[in-house]
């Protein structure tokens, strides 16, 4: 095995890496993941354009809850998504989803999949 080392913020991790050419240099946290999506052949834009839609792109009303910390939630129509989770409820029942539900508190921005956003159109029908 080499030890890769990898520039985190303020030090340096090594992971160990197997393989016929592997490198043999610094690589910068954020490019491990680039390297391991194209690696498995995965369109990391695709995705996160897939996972992550900011619902101020959006034509659907929402707020979002922090003032129990122990269960911050959104509330988009009549969903309510528990941030941090892969669902959303409906009536007290559990809907799956692919992505978690993520809210940035500093840009107050909220992300949910477009998977969710659909289940969303499908109930105004």
């Amino acid at each position: 095995p080499i030890a890769l080392l990898l520039k985190l913020v303020a030090m340096t991790v090594p992971i160990w890496v197997y393989g016929m050419d592997p490198p043999k240099h610094l690589i910068e946290n954020v490019d491990v993941g680039k390297m391991v999506a194209s690696a498995m052949g995965v369109d990391l834009a695709a995705m996160t354009a897939e996972l992550f839609v900011d619902l101020d792109t959006t034509d659907l009303k929402y707020t979002v809850n922090t003032t129990d910390p122990t269960y911050p939630f959104a509330t988009v129509e009549s969903f309510v998504f528990p941030l941090g989770t892969d669902y959303f409820l409906v009536d007290d029942e559990r809907n799956m989803l692919p992505g978690v539900t993520v809210y940035a508190p500093m840009t107050g921005k909220l992300y949910i999949s477009e998977v969710a956003i659909q289940k969303i159109a499908d109930s105004r029908l």
